[in-house]
């Protein structure tokens, strides 16, 4: 499944996209790069880029948080307008069930600027996926800056990692960093994608 989505800083809609975004080097007269947001599934990835594109969290009538289950791969277009670092972000959240694994495999290319590794914090076997996923990345991506991202992270009593597990894991995987976030309080995400845009200005 294929979703574009619109940008909340520039009001115009992302123009229809497919596997091959990377190669669009400018939209709307911004450079753009290729994001992909890998992970398990139910990880938080969907609230993440939510969170960043459109500044929302999805819950249900109860105020639980609403599974939006990503089938195949969506795409939502972020543009950065407002600092020195003007982008475009075509970013592609990948399906983590394992039935997409093998199709999703076509999105992991050489023009990919970013690729984030997401690690459910409440889920210890996220971490074993999320080494498969980096060592995909840095294969298939090899220009790629990855990053390991934990989810979740406003949960403090339910996170299963030590402290400074995943940070160790990040280094000996050769990450550029490990970064939490919170889709549900809104922590993070914005600074992981300053930072990721501040890098890609300086490339």
């Amino acid at each position: 499944m294929l979703s574009t989505t619109n940008s909340a800083q520039t009001g115009t809609r992302a123009p229809a996209l497919d596997a091959r975004a990377g190669t669009i080097t400018t939209l709307n007269g911004l450079d753009n790069k290729k994001v992909l947001i890998v992970g398990s599934a139910r990880g938080g990835k969907t609230c993440l880029v939510n969170r960043l594109v459109a500044g929302e969290y999805a819950t249900d009538a109860s105020g639980a948080t609403a599974y939006q289950q990503t089938l195949g791969a969506e795409l939502s277009v972020k543009f950065f307008i407002e600092s020195e670092n003007r982008l475009s972000l075509s970013i592609w959240c990948l399906g983590g069930h394992p039935r997409y694994h093998s199709t999703n495999s076509q999105f992991f290319t050489d023009d990919t600027a970013v690729v984030l590794v997401t690690v459910d914090l409440l889920n210890s076997k996220s971490l074993d996926e999320a080494k498969l996923l980096f060592q995909k990345a840095k294969i298939a991506c090899p220009t790629a800056l990855i990053y390991l991202v934990g989810t979740k992270s406003d949960v403090v009593d339910k996170v299963v990692f030590p402290i400074g597990e995943l940070a160790k894991a990040a280094q000996e995987a050769g990450a550029v960093a490990y970064k939490t976030t919170s889709a549900k309080a809104g922590t993070g995400i914005r600074d992981l994608f300053d930072e990721i845009c501040t890098k890609l200005r300086d490339m």
